[in-house]
């Protein structure tokens, strides 16, 4: 345990770190659009993420509590309820990235980020990616439960 080395939010050799103070939704922007994502400001002011991920999702900024939820949904169920939460709970076993739940009949996932004391460029991007694909897959084994398996749907907020 004498090796423990305390994350700071300092200079960490090989990463780039975004200081606590400068995580907003446009540096974020900045860095998903240098990544090749394509992103558009919504109109609650998150993010849109539409291009370059497996799937559509939003990204949103929460400043005062130093969190950013990553966010995305697909609708509608062909079954009912009883029988997509079922599936959600084994779903929710083998996918940790997002946690998947039942909302007026459409299937939703988020995934929780904490930047206190800094976030990590990489990651941050790292993450993004995997929640989506981690979403694609998900609704891909729940597609006999679904008659739509289209895009994200633009109407929810995030």
């Amino acid at each position: 345990m004498s090796k423990i080395i305390p994350f700071t939010g300092e200079f960490v050799s090989g990463a780039q770190i975004i200081q606590e103070a400068e995580v907003t939704v446009e540096r974020l922007r900045s860095l998903l659009e240098t990544t090749v994502i394509d992103v558009e400001l919504d109109e609650e002011g998150g993010l849109y993420l539409t291009g370059g991920i497996e799937f559509p999702m939003w990204v949103h900024v929460e400043s005062d509590r130093k969190l950013i939820e990553l966010f995305t949904y697909v609708g509608e169920t062909a079954t009912d309820a009883a029988t997509v939460a079922v599936r959600l709970n084994e779903l929710n076993t083998n996918f940790a990235l997002g946690q998947l739940h039942h909302l007026d009949d459409a299937i939703y996932s988020r995934h929780i980020i904490s930047f206190e004391g800094g976030l990590l460029a990489r990651q941050f991007v790292k993450m993004v990616r995997r929640f989506a694909g981690s979403f694609r897959q998900a609704i891909g084994e729940m597609g006999d439960l679904l008659t739509d398996e289209g895009s994200a749907g633009r109407t929810a907020t995030c």
